[in-house]
């Protein structure tokens, strides 16, 4: 059993380090991907080692916390719903997850970087002996329309864009569960310039259309910064699949620089997923005449 946990721990740490360096790298699906499935996995070996000796319950108790941290991470990274939660884990803290890992089986005392609640390393230190999870609320409030958002970081004397979220047509718009739109911004390397935004939960207007009640969405990048990166924006579809306990990417829409530029009312083009950063990869949704509308505005702050 030994033998086999410590060929299973050597995976592990490949496996997270990969996906630390694609979160790293702003690559928001293979990062959501890989910590999903090593979440998976971790959860079931505690399974496998359910009659451990005395000794090795401490190593059972950080790969359960382990695992609650990359769930919480996915969850991070794919519903944007802990964007602005302070103990939301962070890519940071995966690193720190990963240092944790690389040394579960050498007899040192490890910490998980599960629990510290906005606080530092040493506050999650003073929590190693908790017995006791902390029980999350999978089900937020249900919100219509929009969020409380922080204010946006914007510097004094640039040009910004706010992207307000009118609708988008679907042709099977009634059986989506709380839809929401991600809107992200990647430069033409497909990394990451700001932290992604969604909007709140959108309404069912009719059989064919899901409407966002024109949410704004303040961007943080400047104009200037995109263009020298020649960056776009991303609108990602998301919605909850009830029996996955999860939020899935449905389709995604493209804004590009001449778009940004330009402003006004739009209607994009809807495309398959996976959304790809780097633009390489796109086909269309539907040839049906169905778009995600928004409205672009460019303001001087």
């Amino acid at each position: 059993m030994a033998d086999q946990l410590r060929r299973r721990h050597a995976q592990w740490c490949k496996d997270l380090e990969r996906a630390v360096q694609a979160d790293g790298w702003g690559q928001v699906l293979e990062a959501v991907e890989a910590y999903e499935r090593l979440s998976e996995q971790l959860g079931a070996s505690l399974v496998d080692y359910d009659e451990l000796s005395r000794e090795q319950k401490a190593t059972q108790s950080v790969i359960e916390k382990a695992a609650r941290t990359l769930e919480k991470r996915a969850h991070v990274l794919s519903s944007v719903d802990g964007g602005d939660d302070r103990g939301a884990p962070t890519n940071a803290d995966m690193e720190d997850l990963l240092d944790a890992l690389k040394r579960l089986l050498g007899g040192e005392q490890v910490v998980v970087p599960l629990e510290k609640h906005g606080g530092s390393k040493a506050e999650a230190a003073s929590q190693r002996a908790a017995a006791a999870p902390d029980h999350e609320h999978e089900d937020d409030d249900v919100e219509s329309y929009t969020k409380a958002a922080r204010k946006p970081r914007r510097e004094p004397g640039a040009t910004y864009v706010d992207v307000e979220v009118a609708q988008i047509g679907l042709k099977d718009a009634k059986i989506y569960v709380n839809p929401t739109i991600v809107v992200s911004v990647f430069d033409k390397d497909g990394k990451s310039m700001e932290e992604a935004k969604e909007t709140g939960i959108g309404r069912c207007e009719d059989p064919t259309t899901i409407s966002f009640g024109n949410t704004v969405l303040a961007l943080e990048s400047s104009l200037a910064s995109m263009e020298q990166r020649n960056a776009a924006v991303f609108l990602e579809l998301y919605h909850f699949k009830p029996k996955k306990r999860k939020k899935s990417c449905r389709c995604w829409a493209l804004l590009e620089m001449d778009e940004l530029r330009k402003g006004g009312p739009l209607a994009l083009e809807l495309y398959q997923k996976p959304m790809d950063p780097k633009r390489k990869r796109i086909h269309l949704f539907t040839v049906k005449e169905l778009y995600l509308h928004v409205s672009v505005r460019a303001a001087t702050t």
